[in-house]
């Protein structure tokens, strides 16, 4: 995979109201490996027709599963290590979820609110800045209202949008994501 250029704004086309575009600004100084990690997943069409999974209103948009159970085990040991912090993550800011040290691999969310609080200090890096498209994503349909932890995501990861889409229709995706 080539390497990303030191600055490149990721599009993700959505069908959140009605089809809105969110942009993402990325610098590679912000969060070498979590930028190129991105770069490689939206090159590779990972995210295309992927949904959003977890909707937490006032706090995160998650997404990161790819619509394509084989795609997604194709990447499931592929971790990340740690890296340090630049960007804090406020309203507007795309960070890659982790479940502990080192074990980030293509879950992100977009941060819905300032969380800098909650989540500066516990392995969270943002890797970009939305520059377009921000409120928009307040509209996103919730799958699982009153669940803070959304879909199952080991039956998502292993059965895909098939599964997905039967269990929580309305939910919505990213259509598309792309390098601009």
């Amino acid at each position: 995979m080539a390497e990303p250029p030191p600055h490149f704004t990721v599009v993700f086309e959505t069908d959140i109201d009605g089809g809105a575009a969110v942009e993402v600004a990325v610098s590679t100084a912000d969060a070498p490996l979590g930028a190129a990690r991105l770069y490689e997943l939206v090159e590779d069409t990972f995210f295309d027709e992927a949904a959003f999974f977890r909707v937490v209103p006032g706090f995160v948009l998650q997404f990161g599963i790819s619509a394509d159970p084989d795609i997604t085990a194709c990447w499931k040991d592929e971790a990340l290590r740690d890296e340090a912090r630049v960007l804090s993550n406020t309203a507007g800011t795309l960070a890659f979820a982790t479940s502990g040290p080192h074990t980030r691999t293509t879950q992100l969310f977009f941060n819905l609110a300032d969380n800098s609080e909650k989540l500066d200090d516990k392995g969270f890096t943002p890797v970009g800045t939305i520059t377009g498209g921000f409120e928009s994503l307040a509209e996103a349909v919730n799958p699982t209202p009153g669940d803070k932890s959304g879909v199952d995501q080991a039956e998502y990861e292993e059965k895909g949008n098939d599964w997905l889409l039967a269990e929580h229709p309305g939910v919505n995706k990213v259509l598309r994501a792309y390098i601009k």
